[in-house]
This record gives structure tokens, sequence and C-alpha cells, in this order.
């Protein structure tokens, strides 16, 4: 038998990197921050997937309540309050008041909204599975320990955690304890819903079922009453889900209960039983109208045409026929004015909470990992240390800029310093932006791919052995004679002058270098040699020396 459950939305939450910088002062206090960080991130991911079960969601919900307990559990040996509750700041949503998150800089705060989500994930996950048109016993079964659970940890909030809270929480919020206490009745209620498909499936007495009907109707009644004095504006909506369904069950109540006045004989009374329960499948479905019209969180959807509710009135109006075709041909007995009284008390199928626990705290929860956490430092929030971390990268790239690309070294013992140009490194930076992620890559993609990287690695590593065996060769002078010449003109033009006037060393020649000596065919002409004694240029003074060039053939 298929069922319909309204919903609340879950609850949002603003992200938390629980980066303690300065206060996680051991390797162990930064990987439990680290992982309180990656399972805080996990659970929620799951709490909306469509796909997960409870086995997934359970091993998620441990993982981080395991981490998160010691934050709250006094790990010091003492009664005092753990160092680490008020550290870390976080954010929530209501799931009846909007999207105006509520901020709380407490661990418990994180802990019972958390926990608040997981319950809520449990009825939702129970009303999806109970959405099959075909649902197997097992699947019941699912179902129904599903909203014990939701139930089982609802309570367990209320009794456990809610009160420690430093704030309490705001009239009508999720944390409340009227809207707690809707939450675990609602759940118990849709429980016993379960319970009364399976009995009806399986043919049980009707008063069997009569009586869970109306246990299960009060249930909805004690629900719809425990928000009455909530903002209408935030519960209009779930009120008008509770007050369909509990006048839904008090016709199923009415309607079995005929049946059991039938079977005793008592057809007058049985006729007024059914014409009750006809009167509430009405008011039911006047509801469901109103459910559809009414604005407020939860699902849209149309009850009355849900298989369950249509199955019920066809029941309702073809066992009133019955009765009143069978006192028409054999009893022929007055029909009550007045609606029998419903003291109906169930003894079997009622439903109670599922107690539930916390995991153990998780192993890497210390004594010594706890006092490693130094709350003398102070916290930095995650803005101050990206800032920090921006600074050091920033120098980082000044003392980067300030650094020669390569150092070339001439065979004089000279030097040069070559630098990247701008769009070198623009190209470079975005070389390293555009890496491949070759796990997603295809064989024939990633084929090619690693060839392309054989044959650079094959080139570059030719071009380095081959400069250093140049170098080793003495080859190098030609191949950077374009540097040198480009050095020297760098040079002339950064020594000029405060009048513009440009001095250089080439001006400022030797003696030696401004010499020119020309061939001579035999003796020496145009000037003399530097070792040439005296008397030899004396000599030459008053005889000459004859030019053999101008000779007279």
């Amino acid at each position: 038998m298929t069922h319909w459950f309204h919903r609340n939305p879950l609850k949002a939450t603003a992200p938390v990197s629980f980066s303690l910088y300065g206060v996680a002062a051991s390797t162990g206090a930064n990987k439990i921050c680290n992982d309180l960080k990656a399972t805080r991130a996990r659970l929620l991911e799951l709490l909306t997937d469509v796909t997960a079960n409870a086995e997934m969601l359970k091993n998620a919900t441990d993982a981080y309540f395991s981490l998160l307990q010691g934050f709250i559990i006094s790990l010091d040996g003492t009664t005092q309050e753990n160092k680490l509750r008020f550290i870390q700041n976080f954010k929530w949503t209501d799931t009846l008041q909007g999207n105006t998150p509520s901020a709380q800089q407490d661990a418990v705060f994180e802990l019972v909204s958390m926990e608040f989500n997981v319950a809520l994930w449990y009825t939702k996950f129970g009303s999806r599975m109970s959405g099959k048109e075909d649902m197997t016993e097992n699947e019941a079964k699912e179902v129904h320990g599903s909203l014990k659970t939701a139930a089982g940890i609802f309570r367990h909030l209320k009794d456990s955690y809610i009160p420690r809270l430093i704030t309490p929480a705001e009239k009508g919020r999720d944390l409340e304890a009227r809207v707690i206490d809707s939450y675990i009745i609602q759940c118990q209620a849709e429980a016993q819903e379960v319970t009364i498909a399976r009995a009806v499936e399986l043919k049980h007495n009707a008063s069997l079922v009569a009586a869970l009907a109306y246990e299960t109707a009060n249930f909805y009644q004690k629900s719809d009453h425990t928000l009455t004095s909530l903002e209408p504006d935030y519960t209009a909506k779930w009120r008008k889900y509770l007050q369909l369904k509990q006048c839904f069950y008090m016709a199923y109540a009415y309607c079995y209960h005929g049946q059991t006045l039938l079977a005793s004989d008592k057809c007058g009374e049985s006729i007024r039983s059914l014409q009750e329960a006809e009167k509430f499948f009405g008011k039911a479905e006047d509801l469901c109208k109103e459910y559809r019209q009414t604005k407020g969180p939860g699902n849209i959807a149309k009850p009355s045409e849900q298989l369950f509710f249509r199955k019920l009135g066809s029941l309702i109006r073809n066992t009133l026929e019955k009765c009143q075709r069978e006192n028409g041909f054999i009893y022929f007995q007055k029909v009550p004015p007045e609606a029998p009284q419903l003291e109906l008390k169930a003894n079997y199928g009622l439903v109670e909470p599922i107690p539930f626990e916390f995991p153990a705290l998780h192993p890497q929860w210390s004594p010594e990992v706890y006092a490693s956490f130094d709350l003398t430092k102070g916290p930095k929030d995650d803005k101050e240390a990206s800032i920090q971390q921006v600074a050091k990268l920033e120098a980082t790239d000044m003392t980067k800029q300030k650094a020669p690309r390569r150092v070339i070294h001439f065979a004089n013992g000279d030097t040069l310093d070559e630098y990247s140009t701008d769009e070198e490194e623009d190209t470079q930076q975005e070389l390293k932006k555009t890496s491949i992620e070759t796990s997603k890559l295809s064989w024939g993609p990633y084929f090619w791919f690693r060839m392309a990287q054989f044959t650079r690695m094959t080139l570059h590593t030719c071009d380095y052995l081959g400069e250093r065996v140049t170098n080793l060769l003495g080859l190098n002078s030609p191949k950077y004679q374009y540097a040198i010449d480009e050095y020297y003109r760098t040079q002339n033009e950064e020594s000029e002058d405060e009048d513009g006037e440009e001095v250089t060393e080439m001006q400022e020649c030797s003696q030696s270098q401004e010499k020119q000596h020309l061939p001579l065919q035999n003796v020496e002409y145009g000037t003399i040699h530097q070792n040439t004694s005296v008397e030899e240029i004396n000599e030459v003074a008053q005889h000459g020396i004859q030019n053999t060039g101008y000779a007279e053939e």
C-alpha cells in the first residue's frame, strides 16, 4: 500500500573549513581539523543524494560525529567545559522560517543542527520508499524502521543536547521544544500508518485496525495542537497536513469500527458509524484542497489523488451500502442519531521511538592531541590566513622576478645575465594552468599525449647535452657573439654624461691601436721600430733610406 507524507525542507548551512591556524599546533591536531572538514562535506553531500541509503548515511554520520565530539566532551580528565567548544562559528538556516541563518560559536549548536538534519533525512527516506505502488515486506520494514529512528533522534535532541545550548532556541525555530515534540509525534503516527497498512493487507481483525487507526488519529491531533501557538505564516501548511491526516484516520477508525459492529449484528450502529466515517472523509477531502492552496514550506502534492486516499473512499461507500442493504433485508434496526463513541485502546502495533546514541569518540582524539591545541595563540580566520598566504606568494614572485633566467659565461671570464620577458612569463603561467587530467582521457588521446611528452623530453635532453658539449670544447664564443655586441652597446648607452655627450672607451684608444703597419718590399717605410737606436735614427736623417718600391726598373 502506498503512502504520502508531508516533508519540510532540510536545514542549510555555511561551509566550515575548521582551519584553526595558530591553534592546531601538532600534526595530529591538523589531521583532525582536515578530517572534520572532509567528513562534514561528505555528510552534507549524502543528505541531498537521493541514491543514498540508510547504511551509507549512518557511516557518514558516525565518522563526523565521532570527530566532532572531541570539541564537546572533556578530554583532560576534569569536569570543566571543553576548551574547543566555542572556537568555531557555525551558521544554519531554519526549515520553517526561510533562509535567514542563525549563527552561534558553539560546537553543540553544530551537533544538534546536523543531528536535526539527519533525522529529517530518515523521514524523507521513509517517505520516498513508501511512495512505491508495490512495496515489498522488507521495504515496508525499512520505512517503519526509518520513521522510528527519526523519532528517536528527535527525542535524543530534546532530552540530551538542546538543553545544553548557551543561546536558547528562538520561538518557532527548529530547535524549540514545541517543534521537536511535533516532529516526534508525527514520526510515530506515520510509522503506525505502515502498521495499519500491514494489518489491512493481511486482513487482521477489524477491531485491531480500528483501534490502531484511532490511536494514529489522536497522534496527528496532538501534533497539530502542539503547533497551535506558533506563527501561522510558517506552520499553516504543516498543520493542514496534520489535520487532514487526523480526519483521514478518524474515517478509517469509524469505517472499521462499523465493520466490527456489523459482525456483532449491530447493523443500526454500524450504519451510523459508517456515516460518521463518510463525514470525516469529506472533511479530509476539503483539507486536501486547502493544503494545496496553502503557501509555506513543504512539498507540493495532491493528497486526494493518492491511491491510499481513493481506496478508503471506496471502502467506506461500499461498506455503508452493504450495511444499509442488510439492515433493509435482515436486521431492520433503527439508526441512532448520535455517532458511537470510540473508546478504542490498541494493545498491539503501537510505535515507540528507537533510542539513538552517538558513536564512540574517534581514536585520533587523545589527551596529547587535545593538549596540542594552543588557545593562547588565538585562531585566525580563513580570510586573514588567505591574505598571509597571498603576501607570501607575492614575495616569492618578487624574488623570482629579480633572478635571471640564466647566466651566460664567456671564455674571457665575462658573464651576462639573461632575463625572461613578460610575454614568456605569461606563456609559462598559461602552460602551468592548462594541465591535462590523464585519468579522464581515452586510450587514443592518452597515447598521443604520452608520445608528445616523450618527444619534448627527448628534445630538451638533446639540447642540454649539446650545450654542455659545446661549452666543454670551447665552441661557445661565436654562438654568443651577438650577446657580446649587445652587451657593449648597452654599456655605451648607459655611460652618457649629463650634457648628453657620449664618452666611450673606443674613443680613448691607445697609440698602439692607432698604428697601421704597411707591408714593405725591401726596407721599412713610413715609421720606425720602437727598438731603433739613436745612432741609427741620425744616420737615417743624414743619408736617408732608399725606398726600393719607387726605384726605376
